[in-house]
């Protein structure tokens, strides 16, 4: 993309690629180009009386951190993926996934020899076959087939997305004498032919005796290479005895025939697998890279939860294979405890861990064999194996998610309707979400929907990407926050992580109208639409999302929120982005919960609109800081698409992410029980937050922070009637620069809560923090703690300490966290633009021209605060709904000394209103005086070389238009 002040005027081609920094549209109505709902509800769009000048004024923050997470999170979380795939003969399956490489684990419903073929449909995928006995892998050609038995892998390696079919059929007699013939067990025979010189490899689920007999020359080798045995060119038969888990490759020297058999002998000592190096070495795979064995193991080694099909005891099973029986778990199973080979690493442990699972299932008497997973206290271990959570844990905790999980993670009895943009495909999602005969695309517009028609059935995202900001793909953000699949070893996981969602799709290219986000209400809950099938009672909607908004009363839209609360919808909405007290819809609509954002802190994000409709408040982040230090900006983190059509996961800040969370809390209160009313959650939801800002309900934070657990116990009927200490936060991130914060004490019980002095011990940082309580609240004798650190002889680098809070209610312990930088950060001596472009205009160009109105010059070095109150023409600054980017112009890669090329591959420095990662619109009426319009500019270095230079913005100095 690219915006070029030229006298005054900016042209805008198309933009295409993908942005791996997320300039996009705003999570708030994507507001780079809704206008119709988002500034008409503000009173944008010009107008407005009065000859006082206008004028815009804030300070441009200096930002030194890295980018949001990106796609490329992606990739390297799925080296030890595992879906399984329950497969017969017969059947034929697709797998999808995404990422370098992916592991579909093909659990087999029978212990019999099934011959799998695996094709890649699309995304370009390698293959290779895993024995899950061995470890051993075999690469695959497009189409290539494997024997496998009880258990076994498919590796996925490929580019973004990828499809894979898989069929199954019974193994014949005879077989071809390639690639991998899959586990044997005693009692096993098996032909082969080979019509030249081929190699197979197969894997031993016991201690056997394998026998080789040939009518041509064969060789027998050990998963190392080294040969076994040899077999001359008249052939003739070959014995040889094999551990547990062991790999054999035959290699038959010249055209063959071979009949394989194996008997049991007396049990022996569990082999070590197939090596890690090896296994890259086969996979091709780079030695710094994880296979796919490897990975976190949260369970202990050399154990195994085993149950025989007939209920009896595996003793004889299990000292095949080195084990034996340690207890009975009564009508269950049997603990089998193994001596695993000396010498291994702990990934070698649990390598062949699995392996021996592996092998049991292979056995024809064994039913299931599991590892023996460790279970942790919440706030130790990460509550969920998904391997980004650790990205989304700050907003999750600081509604205590985690424990009301040990309660409830959702049922897939509630169904959530996310009215937004529609959906996009995605595999934390895909499993969660209902499409045909559910979901339905409301856009009127065939010009706005982007896909050929009007309405239709079809609620997929068509984007809503121009030649300013990609695509934003909002709802399918919204979505992984309400009920993205959590604790599957992959991504994130969302609140209520086994509810049902359905897409409502409202809004597309230039946003929505309110008579279709309407008719979507009344839809989702069940209501009649004309033209529009009707929901059934079983099917619509008990929580309705709508992250979207804009100005203006509507009676019609009241009507409908009406109608659904009175059938049975719980409907919960984004406050709104512009930091204004001016009531934003639907969010202000009797019936519906307003949702303000906190940050990390549990303070008022930035952005967040206030007000007397506010209800509640929720995290949606603030991607301006990275208060943590993990390089991650402290928005919140859910999934997404790239603009190319990859899954991927990303952070965006917003009322729009906040809203999710309450709907996600929603869910899992219907979880609990069912049958309460809408007034019910309503009251449950208000009742059992967190108090923060002022006493009792405020304008900034309504009736307080969303708290998952107490909403959770109260749908159960189990709150106390003690008094319960709850701490308004999981931890104090001070940042390099914050000095004071404060943190929220709450009664979530009965009776009085008596707070003792706060104590500050441990760590580093000790010494340099102090607390004190706050002024009586509600139930309690203190409202909160402040604590206040200073810095001073510190040296540069991260310090922490522990806050202490007692009471008659129980103790909480958080971490303080602060960090000293250097006495300054480097701020090259160079000019920075910031712009004003008319967004109207830039609705209205289709690509072609489009004026900048105004800019000004700053330098990071030196002052950053900005006041603009004329034209570039030298008029007054016009009324209209403006866009407020700022970059650097170091790269000299233009060939017009008088242009100003910003954004370009090798600037300094970019950033834009409120973030870069969040273009929004801020409409301004004549005689208007805006101040605090603050945001941050990051440097461009920090970001991958992909995604600088675009998209690039130029201006070029001139006469007024």
């Amino acid at each position: 993309m690219l915006l070029v002040l030229r006298q005054g005027r900016a042209a805008i081609p198309s933009y295409e690629g993908t942005l791996v920094m997320n300039l996009r549209s705003a999570c708030w109505l994507n507001p780079v180009l809704l206008l119709s709902c988002l500034l008409a509800a503000c009173g944008g769009g010009g107008g407005g009386g009065g000859d006082s000048t206008t004028t815009l004024a804030g300070e441009v923050q200096f930002l030194a951190v890295g980018p949001a997470i990106a796609s490329e999170h992606a990739g390297a979380t799925l080296d030890a993926r595992r879906t399984t795939v329950e497969l017969r003969a017969g059947e034929r399956v697709l797998v999808s996934g995404f990422g370098e490489e992916g592991v579909a684990s093909l659990r087999l419903r029978s212990s019999e020899r099934l011959r799998v073929t695996a094709r890649s449909v699309s995304g370009g995928a390698r293959l290779a076959a895993l024995d899950a006995v061995s470890m051993d892998a075999t690469p695959l050609a497009d189409g290539g087939s494997f024997l496998v038995r009880g258990r076994g892998d498919l590796v996925v390696r490929g580019l973004d997305s990828w499809t894979v079919e898989l069929s199954a059929e019974r193994a014949r007699p005879l077989q071809p004498w390639n690639g991998s013939l899959g586990a044997f067990v005693a009692g096993d025979s098996l032909e082969l032919v080979a019509a030249r010189a081929s190699t197979a490899r197969l894997a031993s689920a016991g201690a056997l005796e394998l026998s080789v007999e040939s009518d041509g020359e064969v060789e027998v080798r050990d998963g190392l290479g080294a040969s076994i045995g040899q077999l001359g060119p008249a052939g003739g038969r070959l014995a040889f005895s094999v551990a547990p888990l062991a790999s054999i490759e035959l290699a038959s020297l010249g055209a063959a025939r071979a009949r394989l058999a194996a008997r049991a002998i007396e049990a022996r000592g569990v082999a070590e697998p197939l090596s890690v190096e090896l296994e890259k070495i086969r996979l091709g795979l780079e030695p710094g890279r994880k296979t796919v064995g490897e990975g976190r193991h949260e369970y202990l080694t050399g154990r195994l939860l085993v149950a025989a099909k007939d209920g009896g005891s595996l003793a004889v099973e299990a000292q095949a294979r080195g084990g034996r029986v340690a207890r009975a778990i009564p009508d269950t199973c049997e603990v089998l405890d193994f001596e695993l080979p000396a010498g291994l690493d702990e990934a070698g442990r649990a390598r062949t861990t699995l392996a021996l699972a592996a092998a049991l299932e292979a056995d024809g008497r064994v039913a299931w064999a599991e590892p023996d997973f460790r279970a942790r206290i919440f706030g130790g271990a990460p509550p969920v194996n998904d391997p980004l959570y650790q990205f989304q844990a700050w907003h999750y905790e600081l509604i205590r998610c985690p424990q009301a999980w040990a309660t409830t993670t959702g049922s897939n009895q509630v169904r959530v309707a996310v009215i937004d943009t529609g959906r996009r495909l995605h595999p934390d999602l895909d499993p969660a979400t209902d499409t045909t005969g559910v979901e339905f695309d409301f856009i009127s517009d065939p010009q706005v929907a982007r896909d050929g028609n009007g309405r239709d059935g079809n609620a997929f995202d068509e984007g809503d990407g121009n030649g300013l900001s990609p695509s934003s793909f909002h709802g399918t953000h919204v979505a992984g926050t309400i009920g993205a699949r959590g604790d599957d070893n992959s991504g994130v996981c969302g609140v209520a992580f086994q509810t049902r969602m359905f897409h409502l799709r409202v809004l597309g290219a230039g946003g929505g109208i309110n008579s279709d986000i309407i008719d979507s209400v009344r839809y989702a809950a069940g209501l009649a639409v004309a033209g529009v099938p009707t929901l059934s009672a079983a099917h619509k909607a008990d929580v309705i999302n709508m992250s979207l908004g804009g100005g203006g009363f509507s009676q019609a839209f009241q009507n409908a929120v009406t109608a659904a609360r009175n059938a049975g919808c719980v409907i919960i909405a984004a406050a709104g982005n512009e930091n204004t007290s001016q009531t934003s819809f639907p969010a202000g609509y009797n019936g519906v919960i307003s949702v303000a954002a906190v940050d990390r802190n549990a303070v008022k994000a930035p952005y967040s609109n206030f007000g007397s409709t506010i209800d509640i408040a929720a995290p949606g982040g603030d991607e301006s800081v990275d208060l943590d230090g993990d390089g991650v900006v402290d928005g919140v983190v859910s999934t997404m698409n790239t603009q190319g059509g990859a899954p991927a996961f990303v952070a965006y800040q917003g009322t729009s992410m906040a809203a999710p969370h309450v709907a996600g809390v929603a869910a899992l209160v219907l979880a609990v029980d069912p049958a309460l009313t809408v007034a019910d959650v309503e009251a449950i939801l208000l009742g059992t937050v967190v108090d923060l800002g002022a006493p009792g309900r405020d304008d900034i934070f309504g009736h307080g922070l969303l708290q998952a657990d107490a909403a959770v116990a109260a749908a159960a009927g189990s709150s106390p009637r003690v008094p319960v200490l709850v701490l308004g936060g999981n931890s104090l991130q001070f940042g390099a620069e914050n000095t004071t914060l404060d943190l929220a004490i709450q009664n979530s019980g009965g009776g009085t809560l008596q707070v003792a002095a706060p104590t500050i011990s441990g760590g580093t940082g000790a010494g340099n923090a102090t607390a004190q309580l706050l002024s009586a609240g509600a139930g309690t004798n203190a409202s909160g703690v402040r604590v206040v650190v200073t810095r001073d002889s510190l040296a540069p680098g991260t310090y922490s300490t522990t806050l202490q809070v007692d009471s008659n209610g129980g103790s909480a312990a958080i971490q303080i966290v602060f960090s000293v930088v250097e006495a300054s950060t480097p701020k090259k001596d160079i000019p920075l633009y910031l712009l004003l472009v008319d967004a109207d205009e830039l609705l209205a160009s289709e690509g072609g021209d489009v004026y900048a109105i105004a800019f000004a010059e700053l330098n990071p070095a030196f002052d950053l605060a900005w006041q603009v109150s004329e034209a570039i023409d030298g008029g007054g600054l016009p009324a209209g709904d403006y866009i407020i980017v700022c970059g650097s112009d170091d790269s000299d890669d233009d060939a017009d000394p008088t242009t100003i090329d910003i954004f370009g591959a090798g600037d300094t420095y970019g950033g834009g209103w409120p973030s870069l990662n969040e273009l929004a619109i801020l409409p301004v009426a004549a005689g208007d005086a805006f101040s605090g319009i603050d945001f941050a500019v990051r440097p461009f270095e920090t970001l991958p070389a992909a995604a600088r230079g675009s998209p690039r913005i130029v201006a070029r100095r001139g006469a007024g238009r």
